[in-house]
């Protein structure tokens, strides 16, 4: 099959073909499933939901699940600005980012609904764009840190470390600001959850090994 995406002739249609998908989120008119979330209701479309998520194409095969038969999905458990997010990257390729104030903990939610939900291009969004707003953002909210760690480290399985080395880099990066106070948020967090405490161990002396070999090199370049 040749590479459409590379031909002009062919890129006003591709346009238009994405145009029209965006445009069926917030069209009722042709929806066959409903997706739940605390009292909040999404009507979709399987051709557009299961053709990129393993989860909700197993849940609707017929004679499996009840979700074949009364076409509603239920996500009792997660956030609803996550699956609102999952929903609009579904029909978009991209989601909108919710207030500073809580950001690191929205990209880490809607990162962990995507491994539940078998969404990898999901995935690689979520953690490109907690990646982005640390690398953009000069203070960060301790506060919200400490809660996108919590939530990662509560939720992803011990082997999925993509984000969480992210977000232990960026507590070790600051440790200097984030551990002037024993009562701050990350303090308590470390406290709460043995396991953070060891990783942001262990990176530091990673950090402070990386630092002496590279001062090792300089010396000894500077000979």
């Amino acid at each position: 099959m040749s590479d459409t995406t590379q031909n002009p002739t062919t890129r006003p249609a591709l346009e238009s073909l994405t145009k029209a998908i965006a445009g069926l989120l917030d069209d009722t008119e042709l929806s066959d499933l409903v997706i739940t979330c605390q009292n909040t209701s999404y009507n979709v479309h399987k051709a557009i939901v299961c053709a990129q998520s393993r989860f909700f194409k197993n849940a609707c095969k017929k004679d499996t699940f009840k979700e074949s038969d009364t076409g509603v999905i239920d996500l009792p458990a997660d956030d609803h600005y996550a699956v609102r997010s999952m929903i609009e990257f579904l029909y978009t390729g991209d989601y909108t980012e919710l207030e500073p104030s809580t950001r690191l903990l929205h990209h880490v939610q809607v990162y962990t609904l995507a491994e539940k939900c078998s969404i990898e291009s999901l995935k690689d969004h979520a953690r490109s764009k907690l990646s982005r707003v640390i690398g953009q953002t000069p203070v960060l909210e301790e506060e919200d840190l400490a809660a996108a760690t919590r939530h990662n480290y509560e939720n992803m399985a011990p082997n999925d470390c993509s984000v969480h080395d992210i977000l232990i880099s960026t507590i070790v990066g600051k440790m200097d600001v984030f551990l002037k106070d024993e009562t701050s948020p990350i303090c308590n967090l470390m406290a709460e959850i043995g396991e953070v405490g060891r990783d942001v161990a262990r990176a530091t002396c990673f950090s402070c090994y990386s630092a002496e070999d590279s001062d090792k090199d300089e010396r000894r370049l500077g000979q």
